[in-house]
């Protein structure tokens, strides 16, 4: 139990551990993990755990868009632009006459 002494009379010893951020290899999240030993490499193809959800067919949204997703959006986005006038260059709100200043 070598290097596991503290200054206080009622530690038992620390973990021999560490917590890196790890980047998972399917949804490119930036998540923190704890390796033991400390000495230990930090992990290679880690996967998230809400891809490992996602991927085995739970109950969680997935973090990566399928082809048919984002061409779903994509459509919604150019119907929903189109709606507000970003369609053109100019703002949707140009053709609204000014504002009267309220008497007081």
């Amino acid at each position: 139990m070598k290097g596991l002494a503290c200054n206080r009379t009622v530690c038992l010893g620390h973990p021999d551990q560490r917590s890196v951020e790890v980047i998972c290899s399917r949804c490119k999240g930036t998540r923190c993990t704890l390796v033991r030993p400390s000495s230990a490499d930090v992990p290679a193809g880690w996967i998230c755990r809400r891809c490992t959800v996602a991927l085995a067919g739970g109950n969680v949204l997935d973090p990566v868009a399928s082809p048919a997703r984002v061409e779903a959006l994509r459509k919604a986005r150019a119907s929903q632009s189109y709606r507000l006038g970003r369609a053109q260059k100019t703002p949707a709100m140009v053709d609204r006459p000014a504002r009267r200043p309220v008497p007081r």
